[in-house]
């Protein structure tokens, strides 16, 4: 499947037609652009009843108070963050911080999960048959094709993925030997649960393993010839086993939190991992690819044994930016930070709508459950929202 959320008729993202242009003309509706939150205010008095936001814009701290109820959207990786600096969290996290603890909530930051992804970078043999997006690094092209791209035409308007998914089993022999040894335990509260789900997805012959092709050059260490053009087979692990914090490190609200993913610490992911790379390199030797691609500049011929497919991983695997699960929804006492209402356990009028609130992180792309996410929250917090 080729995926994509621009039109090609109006070369337009489809989201912002169908969100943001339809509400534009509301009077009370103000779109801030560079507006980071900073925390979460509370009232007065006991608990924690959230009363106002506090945010920067164009270098200036702002304050917005209300009486109805606050839903916050930074995303998974600043969620846990500024619920912290809120003073809502792990109180030994606070207390590190030194952050007054208004609501104790161990699960803030807790549970991280990510697609990670590495690409197996081809060059093709006959380059001068085929456009791929290898241009544009040169930023004079690059700004040619800006323009051309205002017309519908130029590199620009190229497909930039296909994609297809597959069970573990279906491209590796090794799979039910991989799978068998899946952790089904767990000390944190509420992962025995998460993981048992995700072995139910094995036997059930989830596609758990995605390839992406990529028309152009994805991968490292090894930087791409002068003049040559690619085809990068990448691949991403999509239902990882181990699992990540992310916490506010300073009191900063504009400094990076501390990021902790934890990638690879239960070995089935590694394991996982080094047989979808291998499956890639096979593909590479199937028709029609066998006949178009020629030398693989990564990982390259130096990396043969499985050893040396793990040590590329892990040196130069990267994120899919697809972060969840920080602030996931379960019941308190298994890790939940919200409820299924999105409402914080713990506060009044406060909700998260992100990412962060999914407890397991899905094998697709996040994008689409973002926004039925943020559909279901409209309808929630409108009292319209039909189980």
């Amino acid at each position: 499947m080729d995926l994509s959320t621009i039109d090609p008729r109006t070369n337009k993202r489809v989201t912002s037609v169908a969100y943001l242009e339809q509400a534009g003309t509301r009077s009370n509706l103000k779109v801030l652009v560079n507006a980071p939150v900073l925390r979460i205010l509370s009232a007065p008095g006991e608990g924690f009843t959230a009363s106002g936001v506090e945010f920067m814009f164009d270098g200036v701290k702002h304050t917005v108070s209300t009486t109805v109820e606050k839903s916050f959207f930074p995303q998974a990786i600043k969620s846990p963050q500024v619920l912290e600096l809120s003073g809502i969290g792990d109180t030994k996290i606070l207390d590190t911080l030194g952050i007054e603890t208004k609501v104790d909530l161990p699960a803030v930051g807790m549970n991280a999960q990510d697609h990670l992804f590495a690409g197996v970078a081809y060059e093709l043999k006959e380059p001068e048959k085929y456009n791929t997006l290898d241009p544009l690094f040169d930023p004079a092209v690059a700004e040619e094709h800006l323009k051309l791209y205002v017309e519908g035409n130029g590199l620009f308007t190229l497909g930039i993925v296909g994609i297809s998914m597959a069970p573990l089993k279906s491209i590796s022999d090794n799979a039910n030997e991989i799978e068998s040894a899946a952790p089904t335990g767990g000390d944190a509260p509420g992962l025995a649960e998460q993981r048992s789900e995700q072995v139910a997805r094995f036997k059930e012959g989830a596609a758990n393993a995605e390839f992406v092709t990529i028309p152009s050059f994805y991968s490292f260490p090894n930087p791409p010839a002068p003049g040559a053009k690619h085809v990068s087979v990448c691949t991403t692990l999509n239902r990882p086993f181990s699992r990540g914090t992310i916490h506010a490190a300073s009191l900063d609200p504009l400094a990076p939190p501390e990021i902790d993913p934890h990638y690879f610490e239960e070995d089935i992911d590694r394991l996982t991992y080094i047989e979808q790379v291998k499956f890639v390199r096979k593909l590479a030797q199937t028709e029609p690819f066998a006949s178009l691609l020629g030398r693989e500049v990564n990982p390259g011929p130096d990396v043969q044994s499985d050893a040396d497919i793990s040590l590329w991983l892990k040196k130069y695997l990267t994120t899919v930016h697809h972060t969840s699960s920080t602030c996931s929804m379960l019941p308190r006492d298994k890790g939940g930070v919200v409820d299924p209402e999105l409402r914080v356990y713990g506060t009044k009028g406060l909700r998260v709508v992100d990412l962060s609130v999914v407890p397991l992180i899905p094998s697709a792309h996040t994008q689409s459950i973002v926004y039925a996410v943020a559909e279901q929250a409209a309808d929630i917090i409108k009292g319209t929202f039909e189980t």
